[in-house]
């Protein structure tokens, strides 16, 4: 029996620039992958496929809030969270 089922890879993609009320798409990074923590000190907004832990800290540490839902959602279905500077996938 399997108490942790394995989960899907997850795409996140983040931007380092907000344009108006959404995410500005010529300055973002896409990650699609297994369960992993990203370092992502410069990010200004993010759109995820799956609830994500945005962290205060590096290393996934610190204090850490689900994306889903956004804290702070932007007009284009992104997701702004200003003191993240990683992120548990």
């Amino acid at each position: 029996q399997e108490s942790h089922p394995l989960r899907r890879d997850t795409t996140i993609t983040y931007c380092t620039n907000i344009d108006g009320d959404g995410c500005e798409g010529s300055s973002c990074l896409t990650y699609t992958g297994p369960p992993a923590c990203l370092a992502i000190p410069q990010s200004a907004c993010f759109f995820t496929s799956a609830n994500v832990h945005l962290c205060t800290g590096r290393g996934c540490s610190g204090d850490c809030v689900n994306s889903k839902p956004c804290p702070l959602p932007t007009n284009d279905d992104g997701c702004v969270w200003p003191e993240t500077v990683s992120i548990d996938i």
